[in-house]
């Protein structure tokens, strides 16, 4: 073809730049501003339209997750897959998973959910579960919430097994596809129920990984999802019928109490207040999901924003007279008889959730040099306070068994062990001259607790040989020999 033979088609350069193209090669265009004056292949526009085509008939997501460094092939189609586009990440090759990544294997795990999970953060009922793996190839927030709920799945399932450093590793793959499909809301949408939760179950991965800052950055994005417009057009007060307001009121809950548990451990902020009223949940039966749910609302919503501010630091104006008042809000006896006809798993996330509590309320009194040895002291307000704890904790355990701790909770572990760290940290701080009786009426009680803390297999090597080490120290310094512990 003639250098000046002209053309159908415009260039690339005019057809980018959107204007009238002579059709030659090169068009003066170019040739006046020095650019490279280059036209598409016949074919190449053909492939193009094509593309955009099936993008219009529904086919964007699977395309969208291609990785953008590779290039389209054009030599041989790719024989479809059962489940295709779930399986790309621009993050992972699908061939370096651990986990298989078939359907079957996200609803293996609904009936561990409902049992282990679903009691202490009811926001995701089977049948929506099930309606999200249906969706997951053609929904990018049905993916997202799969993948993160199946690393809470493979989370779970770890912690029947002796600790490794590559324990979380299947809980790290499904948080990298979850985010991998995690794509920013457009313009002019409204987000979607299952986004929100997707975010919180992303927060939840990040969180038993040890990832607290992107934990809290995920969870300020559920929390931001749910406020956009205003909460009472989340809650519904006008569209929805009261089933669905409840779960929408459990959906915010569950963000109220998350971001208290990231506040105590990452020292972060609070921004969501407490809901003027708990659930409703009058029709429901006494040992219902719901009621205890409602349960573990009450404990939490004793974490305001002065708890907060107060343990992340600014303590000058925190008072005695506010120490005590937390400590009987977390130790009062109103609804005891209640809680005894909860779900196991909620009997349990209750009781360690509120002695964790207050030993963080003793911890920030003690700092404020508030507490007192002497007797007639309020028990908030006690130095002993956490040896007598020791004793209503070995109660609790001596009804538990190791799986319902390890199991049913998967943020009860740590909580304990702080417990029973800072038990043995005070033993060790006080003379024993000066208060040796009531050191040794304890010690039996921290040792069953250390004992069944080095029961469960999950629990780190590292975090085994400090509290080891601490028992060993105190019982040297009682008894002399330290291979009593």
């Amino acid at each position: 073809m003639s250098s000046q033979q002209r053309r159908s088609r415009a260039c690339n350069e005019c057809r980018r730049r959107k204007v009238r193209c002579p059709g030659h090669q090169p068009c003066h265009r170019c040739e006046k501003q020095g650019l490279p004056c280059t036209y598409q292949n016949a074919l190449t526009a053909a492939a193009s339209r094509s593309r955009l085509g099936a993008a219009a008939r529904g086919t964007r997501i699977a395309s969208s997750r291609e990785p953008s460094q590779e290039k389209p092939s054009t030599s041989t189609s790719q024989s479809p897959t059962l489940f295709p586009p779930v399986l790309r990440s621009s993050s992972l090759g699908a061939s370096e998973f651990s986990v298989p990544l078939e359907p079957e294997a996200f609803n293996s795990m609904i009936l561990e959910f409902m049992d282990y999970m679903y009691p202490v953060c009811p926001i995701l009922e089977e049948d929506e579960l099930r309606a999200n793996i249906r969706q997951m190839h053609v929904d990018n927030d049905a993916a997202a919430l799969v993948y993160a709920f199946s690393g809470m799945g493979f989370f779970i399932r770890q912690l029947s097994k002796p600790w490794q450093p590559d324990c979380y590793r299947q809980t790290a793959e499904m948080v990298a596809l979850a985010l991998d499909h995690h794509r920013p809301l457009r313009f002019g949408s409204e987000p979607k129920l299952n986004r929100i939760i997707g975010c919180i179950f992303i927060q939840m991965c990040l969180l038993v990984t040890r990832r607290l800052d992107m934990a809290f950055f995920y969870l300020r994005e559920a929390i931001s999802l749910m406020l956009m417009r205003s909460l009472d057009d989340f809650l519904g007060e006008r569209e929805v019928n009261p089933l669905e307001r409840g779960h929408r009121e459990r959906i915010y809950w569950v963000c109220f109490i998350h971001e208290r548990v990231l506040a105590l451990e990452g020292s972060t902020t609070v921004c969501l207040d407490p809901l003027p009223s708990l659930p409703d949940v009058a029709d429901a039966a006494q040992d219902s999901v719901e009621r205890g749910f409602n349960h573990i609302i009450e404990t939490y919503a004793v974490v305001d924003k002065d708890f907060v501010r107060f343990w992340t630091g600014d303590r000058s104006l925190m008072t005695a007279k506010w120490i005590q008042a937390k400590h009987e809000q977390l130790a009062g006896p109103s609804g005891e008889l209640e809680i005894t006809m909860l779900l196991p798993i909620q009997q349990v996330d209750l009781i360690i959730s509120r002695q964790w509590l207050r030993t963080v309320t003793w911890q920030m009194a003690m700092s404020k040099m508030l507490l007192s040895s002497q007797t007639g002291q309020p028990e908030g307000l006690s130095l002993f306070m956490p040896l007598r704890l020791s004793k209503q904790l070995k109660v609790c355990l001596a009804a538990l068994s190791h799986h319902s701790i390890a199991v049913y909770n998967v943020g009860l572990v740590p909580k304990l062990f702080e417990i029973t760290t800072t038990v043995a940290d005070l033993v060790l701080a006080l003379p024993p001259r000066d208060c040796a009786e009531e050191i040794r009426s304890r010690i039996q009680d921290l040792l069953l607790t250390k004992q069944f803390l080095l029961g469960l297999v999950h629990v780190k090597p590292n975090n085994r040989k400090i509290l080891q080490e601490k028992m060993g120290d105190i019982i040297n310094r009682l008894y002399g020999d330290s291979r009593l512990a």
